[in-house]
Parts: C-alpha cells; structure tokens; sequence
C-alpha cells in the first residue's frame, strides 16, 4: 500500500465491503501493519493484532444505461425506496431493504424545487437521457468513521456534498447505510448533465471548432470546418478522482480533530476505483 495523503483517514476492504479502520497504535505517531506513517492515534486502546490496511477505497463510478442499470433503480436501492422508472416502467421496491439510516437531496440554487422529490429527479435524468448507452449518473462511496456519532457523520457528509458538488452545479443525493456490523457508509448519487440558469437540463457537450496558429477555423476540405466535441463541465475531468479523494480524507479528519478524536492514519491509492454495491 502506497500513501498518498499523510494525515487522511484509511479505510480497508474486508468480504469485498468499505470498512473504516481500527486504531493502528495509540495516542502519538507509530506505523501501521502496512508500514504507512501514523500521525496520531484515535485515543483508543492499542491492539496487538491490527486489522492489515490494503488500500483505502473510495470508489467513484459511472451508473450506465449500456451496463443495464437504471439512476431510478440505483436511487431505490440506496435510499430503500420504492420508484418506477418511467423511462421504461419497471418498478424498483426497496422498502424492506434493512441499514438504511439516513437519505437526502441535495440541490443546487437553481434547481428545480420539485427535484428535492427522489423520484421526480431521477425520472427527469432517465427522461432527458434519450440513448441507449447513456450515462445517467455518478456515484461515490465512502466509509464513515465509527469514532463519529451519526449527526457527526451527517454533518461531515453534508458539508462534503455541498463544497465539492452542490456548490458546482450538481444535484445529490445520498444515503448513509449502517446495519450495526462496524460497518458504516455513505454512497453519494451526482447528476453528470448540468442545469441552466432557469432549472432546464443543458447540454454535457458542444462543438468546438479547431483553430490553426492564428486563431482561424481549419477547412475540413468537404465544405466545413473541422472541429470537436468537448465537456460544457469539467466534471469528467480524470484529476477530480483524486481531488475528491483528497477532500473526503481532509474533512474526515477536520470532523475527528472537532470532535475530539484526533487525526487519522494514511490514506493509500486503491489499484483500481470500482464500485463494491453495498
């Protein structure tokens, strides 16, 4: 496991689930079982055998309508809701789903009020999406520490939804899930097209047109001129992994230090960001 943000909070995938971490020493620096530097320690006892840290997971991934899946059925399950997904009928109950303890939109200031309803947002994604191939929505997971009481974890979750993705023109939705196994999460929904000023959905791409070194259009010899397509965002933008990563490891830690629990441990980099389903 490499570190890569001295100071974050590690988390480590056990039974293919996000865990937050047991203390790897206590108060004062140490190294943890991976080798990576432990600034401080949680003010809970030391344990002999520590759980291994393989690499922190915070996976981030693309909901995609080429893959099978719905953002309907994706908010469903995460909220353990019932919807219908109008774009093609089915219905989507969750209602028995058990650990869901909290769920909540998000929106920005220019949003729609009616999108505050589940529902209603994800059908208005499904409905503007008119491919089959369509990416309809982002989705972050995020372990929460323990150590944190759940209006603490609330509280961390909002103030992070709304500086890194609210404030950027993004609608949100989240849901904290904890079945009392030690285990709880946070999965966080993002709408990947932009809204207009006037609450109408925009475009995620324009064309663009290529330019020489003065500045002037390129003929494409057929009578036009050649150009491409680009992001109207810079939400795609590969960097933003890692940006996001960095956040959730400095506000994680800003919400221990206030609660009196001190910093973390090291984060690492996971080989790869996928999407564990929980």
């Amino acid at each position: 496991m490499s570190c890569a943000l001295p100071g974050a909070v590690a988390y480590f995938v056990r039974d293919g689930e996000l865990h937050s971490p047991n203390p790897l020493c206590a108060t004062g620096h140490g190294t943890s079982a991976s080798g990576c530097p432990v600034p401080c320690g949680l003010n809970i006892p030391h344990r002999k055998e520590a759980i291994p840290i393989d690499f922190c997971h915070i996976p981030v991934s693309i909901i995609k309508r080429s893959e099978g899946r719905s953002a309907v059925a994706a908010a469903a399950y995460r909220s353990g809701t019932k919807l219908t997904n109008e774009w093609d009928g089915l219905t989507h109950d969750y209602t028995r789903k058990g650990g869901v303890v909290h769920a909540e939109i998000m929106l920005p200031a220019h949003a729609p009020p009616e999108f505050a309803d589940r529902s209603t947002l994800w059908n208005s994604v499904e409905q503007i999406e008119k491919a089959r191939d369509s990416q309809l929505a982002r989705e972050i997971e995020a372990a929460l520490p323990r150590e944190l009481s759940r209006e603490q974890q609330l509280a961390l979750v909002r103030a992070y939804v709304k500086d890194n993705f609210v404030d950027k023109g993004m609608c949100a939705d989240f849901a904290i899930h904890d079945k009392g196994t030690g285990n709880p999460h946070v999965h966080i929904m993002l709408t990947v097209r932009p809204l207009k000023e006037n609450g109408a959905w925009g475009a995620k791409c324009r064309k663009a047109y290529d330019l020489d070194e003065s500045g002037q259009r390129i003929p494409d010899g057929k009578g036009g001129w050649k150009n491409h397509r680009e992001d109207t965002t810079d939400w795609n933008d590969k960097g933003n992994v890692e940006i996001w990563r960095a956040a959730w490891a400095a506000y994680t830690n800003r919400a221990l230090e206030a609660a009196g629990q001190g910093c973390g441990t090291c984060i690492g980099r996971p080989p790869q960001l996928q999407a564990t389903g929980h």
